[in-house]
């Protein structure tokens, strides 16, 4: 995923159109903060957003700007610069409402890390809610399958039941083409491991 995100940059920085370049440049970048988070590279993370918010800002890409401030959050949360978190975290949620287009799913993953890393468990359940409601009827299969094992995840670390969003996930798991690796998460979250 990182390489061909790379790839994307190379050919968005060989556009003959820089509006058009910086375009598909800031959805490389937003791909790149994902790939970060995941492995915990802080600092490819911290570089990545940075670079993606300037973009963004550029682009006058509302939705994707919202992303990068939302990660920036994060990363100001983990530095422990609340002040700053809860600032980025707003700014986050307010260039949505300038854009009617559904939140990426790393917008959601990036709302979610910050309200864990705030010990809000509730908070990043309701994110998690938010998004399967938006996803709803839209046909975005994988994407409301992670949703919805996230959920069942935080639903585990909270001791709260979840047989029915274990059973709700399992069904959206079984509508895509390869449902084993999520049904093997599931099977370990259901049996406790929620790492």
């Amino acid at each position: 995923a990182q390489t061909s995100a790379r790839r994307a940059l190379e050919m968005a920085d060989a556009d003959a159109s820089r509006q058009a370049g910086e375009h598909h440049a800031v959805y490389a970048r937003c791909d790149l903060c994902e790939i970060a988070y995941i492995r915990k590279d802080w600092d490819a993370l911290r570089d990545e957003s940075g670079v993606g918010e300037e973009l963004a800002r550029r682009c006058e890409n509302a939705r994707k700007l919202a992303e990068f401030l939302a990660w920036r959050a994060v990363l100001a949360r983990r530095d422990g610069d609340e002040d700053a978190a809860r600032r980025l975290v707003r700014q986050a949620a307010s260039r949505l409402v300038t854009t009617r287009a559904l939140p990426s799913s790393a917008f959601y993953d990036a709302m979610c890390a910050y309200q864990e890393q705030g010990a809000d468990l509730a908070a990043a359940l309701k994110t998690r809610t938010r998004q399967l409601e938006a996803l709803a009827g839209k046909g975005r299969l994988v994407h409301e399958c992670r949703a919805r094992v996230e959920r069942c995840r935080l639903l585990a670390r909270m001791g709260l039941p979840l047989a029915d969003d274990l059973a709700a996930a399992r069904t959206a798991a079984d509508k895509l083409r390869d449902p084993a690796p999520y049904r093997d998460e599931l099977a370990r979250i259901a049996a406790g491991d929620t790492a």
